[in-house]
Formats: structure tokens, C-alpha cells, sequence
């Protein structure tokens, strides 16, 4: 009787199946994509939303090359993995030339943040109206007038753009989350409960006591004299008798509290109030405006001449949106 070996069935079965590549990092969680493209046929893709995952890093060239094919950018993934948009039918061959390893087509799972459960919203996100608020991330390449009027269709409106490009705030009406999701949408969730201050909570579990007490005391009686600091933040400091003499404030505008909030949380001397002592007491703070354009040529964006002239060697800003 004829016996096949396991050995080799095992052989036969890991050369049929697939192999995967590497792992593609998304909001939700890690995804495998198997190498689907490396066999000799030509299965045709349909229009719709997939990630197209390489061995390597695709260059901005490559990527504007895609839309003569009708594959539309819309993201990249940890690693090697990029979001598109088919505008047309595509075939694998077509894929294979551009080098692709693995194809999967986007899940309506992804669209999900992690924990997001539609029936059961925070606090954060109910409003008196009755409607629910909800923080939209689009797909790249889908502008801000193509959010609002796909949010009208739901019945519902946009509220704002967030900043760094984190996504939109969205009002709905309660109960109107359609399933499946629109389209144009690749993540949604409820906005974050409101941040509390926790300087003093803070301090104490950064034990900035120690780095300020004195040798005597047991400390290391650090206060960060003779450190430059840049901070960009919303505008002027107001006078306080804790910044005196070691603040350069080169902002223009005065748009809130905030960035004395930081200030005084970097480098405040604690005169009026000791417990309010800030990280590094005797350190020197340059204050800007904050900015995202690379060529204002003032903040972070003022190098090399601040870091080499001015000696700066921290930077400071707050890219959370208000939570800290």
C-alpha cells in the first residue's frame, strides 16, 4: 500500500497556502496580510476600498503613478502597507507589476476605534440636544466640503476640523449611526472625557522634589540653570512674578491661558506658590506662536539658528488636543 509521508504532505500544504508578510499596524490592532499576489493568475479586484502591502517603502513618484491606474491613495500602515481606493476594476497582473506582495480589501471592523460600542456613549459625547458627538477621521484625499455634505446626509453636521490633522467633530442624531459606515470614513469614535489639571499629581509621581532638593536633603539639587527651552504655544505670557527674567517671549498673538499653564509647569519658580513649582525652576523658556508651517522659520522651526545660537536644547508643545 502506498503511504504518503507526513513530511511531505506538510511540505505540500505550506507551498499551496500563502505566505504572509509582515504585520500591518492599524488603529485597531495588528493585521497579517498574506502574500495573495506571487502565483501566475489574474483575479480581478472591484471598486472599493484595500490595503496593498510591499516589501519596501513606495516613493511619492510611484503613488501619483497609481491614479492612472484608478488606484487612489488614501494611507499609509505600519509597515510597508498602504490604504487605497479603487476607482475601477484592477487586475492582480496590473498589481504584481507595481509591486505588490499582499492584497486585502478594507473591514468595516477598522473603522471602529478600539472599544467604540455605538449603543453605550460616554458622557463625553451626549449633548443636550439629544444628539451624540463623534470624532471622524476621513480617508486622505476626502476634503473638508465632502465630510460636511456626507454628514447632512446623515442628518446630521460638522462642528469643527481638529488640529494636526486629527480628524472632524461631528454631531448626529442619537440612534442614526448608519451601518455600514459611509465610505469616506476610516475611523470613528466618541470625543475623550475633559482633562483635569494634574500639575501636583504629576510632580509628585515624577518626584521633581528629589531633582530639586538640595545634596543636604537628600536630593540632587537640579534646577535646570543654564538650559534653553523652546516652547510654541497659544500666544504671550502674562506677567508673573514666576517668570521673571527667564523667559525670551517672541509670540505675536495671545489666543488663551494655555501656554502659561505650560510655562509655569516648565520652568516656574514657585514665588507666589511653592506647591505651583515648576520642572526645572531655573531653566530659560523662549516663547513662540504655535505652528505647523516647516517655513515660518520661528519655533521648532527656527533651527538651525536657535539650537546652535541660543543653545536650545528642549523643545515644548502640546499636540493632544487640549488634555494636557
Amino acid at each position: 500500500m502506498n503511504r504518503f509521508s507526513p513530511l511531505l504532505f506538510a511540505i505540500a500544504a505550506f507551498l499551496i497556502l500563502p505566505s504572509v508578510s509582515a504585520q500591518t499596524l492599524l488603529e485597531t490592532g495588528t493585521e497579517p496580510i498574506a502574500e495573495n499576489l506571487n502565483d501566475a493568475g489574474n483575479q480581478t479586484w472591484k471598486k472599493g476600498r484595500y490595503i496593498l502591502q510591499f516589501d519596501r517603502i513606495v516613493s511619492k513618484t510611484e503613488r501619483d503613478l497609481w491614479e492612472s491606474k484608478g488606484i487612489m491613495y488614501s494611507g499609509y500602515y505600519p509597515k510597508n502597507s498602504y490604504g487605497v481606493s479603487l476607482d475601477r476594476d484592477v487586475s492582480s497582473l496590473d498589481l504584481r507589476k507595481m509591486g505588490v506582495k499582499g492584497i486585502l480589501p478594507f473591514k468595516d471592523l477598522w473603522r471602529l476605534a478600539p472599544g467604540f460600542d455605538p449603543l453605550n456613549p460616554p458622557t463625553s459625547a451626549l449633548e443636550t440636544s439629544g444628539g451624540i458627538t463623534y470624532i471622524i477621521q476621513p480617508f486622505s484625499g476626502v476634503n473638508q466640503q465632502k465630510v460636511a455634505l456626507g454628514l447632512q446626509a446623515l442628518g446630521g453636521k460638522l462642528l469643527k476640523k481638529m488640529p494636526y490633522e486629527l480628524g472632524y467633530v461631528a454631531l448626529l442624531p442619537a440612534g442614526q449611526l448608519p451601518t455600514p459606515l459611509p465610505e469616506w470614513i476610516q475611523l470613528i469614535s466618541f470625543p475623550d472625557e475633559k482633562g483635569e489639571p494634574e500639575n501636583r499629581e504629576g510632580s509628585a509621581n515624577h518626584r521633581t522634589h528629589y531633582l530639586r532638593l538640595s545634596a543636604l536633603n537628600s536630593g540632587l539639587r537640579l534646577t535646570g540653570k543654564g538650559v534653553n527651552v523652546i516652547m510654541n504655544d497659544d500666544g504671550a505670557l502674562a506677567p508673573h512674578i514666576d517668570f521673571h527674567n527667564r523667559t525670551n517671549d517672541l509670540s505675536t498673538t495671545n489666543q488663551g491661558s494655555h501656554g502659561d499653564h505650560c510655562a509655569g509647569t516648565i520652568v516656574g519658580a514657585g514665588n507666589l506658590e511653592p506647591r505651583a513649582m515648576g520642572n526645572a525652576p531655573g531653566a530659560h523658556l523662549t516663547v513662540y506662536d504655535y505652528t505647523t508651517n516647516p517655513n515660518s522659520g520661528i519655533g521648532f522651526f527656527s533651527f538651525p539658528a536657535s539650537y546652535t545660537q541660543d543653545s536650545i536644547v528642549l523643545t515644548s508643545s502640546s499636540y493632544s488636543d487640549g488634555c494636557n
